[in-house]
């Protein structure tokens, strides 16, 4: 089986600090004039509140322009060989669109440590596709990327972005879950992605009373892995889970270890949660090491990765408002176990 050097993720002094962005181009993809004066507005303002307000306000000006500009104006973002389609309504990514922006460089780090030719890349709330471009021209093999989105309108964003970057990944309409072919309804919030939640999971987390509904059928980590290797074949498997607080019910369909995974916390609210995903990693494989970053622009947060002791007690006492945690085993090759957890 091939294998992938966990022991070279990066370490602190990687990635993030005094990164060089190479410049951008964008050009309109939809919109015409309406959507180059839509553009121009967002610019200016990120170049003047980049010196006044750290580019703050630029989200909430995206969504108020938006109500006054056609949806579908769109700009097309490339860089070298990527590219990736930019709705100019969505507050979530055009902050992509100024110069110099560094877009969770210590992400980009790690993923250009572990993905290769011979690994497979699982993007599990995959919303528009950013890391799954990434990820497919890295990898330069479709099949082994994949990237999975359930709610209809990211999903039809994501599928724009996959044929702007000549198929390089596939995309699947399902919702990452404990169990598979389970019929989930979804609140779909009408501007913010980072709102879209299963009214299955959502608990204390209410659906914005604007949301329509939609039904979306789950499949687990474990049957999406199977699936990509339908004739028995094996590589080492990256996955990474942006799930909107809902972890725990992905991690719980997971029943091997994998070499590398990340996903996301968010404090103090899921702060419960978050210790039990890393017990259940912890249970898939004793080697297992954690670390994190609580701002995806300034490098990992610990010199050296740390077993789940040590990492579960840092949670405990984090007081960062949410962070991105990630676990890599080196004895990810252990015989599949048949997934007996409850949800």
């Amino acid at each position: 089986m091939p294998k992938l050097s966990v022991e070279a993720v990066v370490d602190a002094s990687d990635g993030a600090r005094g990164v060089r962005v190479p410049r951008h181009l964008l050009t309109v993809a939809e919109g015409g004039v309406s959507a180059r004066i839509q553009l121009k507005l967002l610019l200016g303002y990120a170049s003047i509140s980049r010196l006044l307000f750290r580019r703050r306000g630029l989200q909430r000006l995206s969504w108020t322009l938006g109500s006054f500009f056609p949806p579908r104006n769109s700009v097309i973002l490339s860089q070298g060989a990527r590219q990736f389609k930019i709705y100019l309504k969505d507050g979530y990514y055009t902050r992509l669109l100024p110069q110099g922006f560094v877009y969770e460089p210590e992400v980009a780090a790690i993923l250009d440590k572990v993905i290769s030719p011979d690994s497979v890349f699982v993007d599990c709330g995959a919303n528009n596709g950013y890391w799954s471009v990434y990820a497919g021209l890295k990898s330069g093999h479709p099949e082994r990327v994949l990237a999975i989105e359930p709610t209809s309108e990211p999903f039809a964003r994501l599928e724009e972005n996959r044929h702007l970057n000549n198929d390089s990944f596939r995309a699947v309409k399902r919702a990452i879950y404990s169990k598979s072919d389970v019929e989930l309804q979804f609140a779909v919030h009408p501007h913010q992605h980072a709102m879209n939640t299963s009214t299955a999971w959502a608990g204390g987390w209410p659906a914005d009373p604007r949301s329509p509904h939609e039904l979306v059928r789950s499949i687990t980590i474990d049957d999406v892995c199977e699936g990509m290797f339908p004739n028995g074949d094996t590589a080492p498997v990256v996955v990474k889970i942006d799930v909107e607080g809902h972890e725990l019910s992905a991690l719980r369909g997971l029943s091997r270890p994998v070499p590398f995974l990340s996903f996301e916390v968010n404090l103090p609210e899921f702060g419960p949660e978050g210790l039990e995903c890393i017990r259940l990693l912890a249970d898939l494989a004793e080697d297992g090491l954690f670390n994190y970053t609580a701002d995806c622009t300034h490098g990992l947060a610990l010199k050296d990765w740390v077993p789940v002791g040590g990492f579960s007690s840092l949670l405990e006492r984090c007081n960062e408002r949410g962070i991105e945690i990630f676990w890599k085993s080196i004895s990810a090759s252990r015989p599949r176990q048949e997934n007996t957890r409850a949800d």
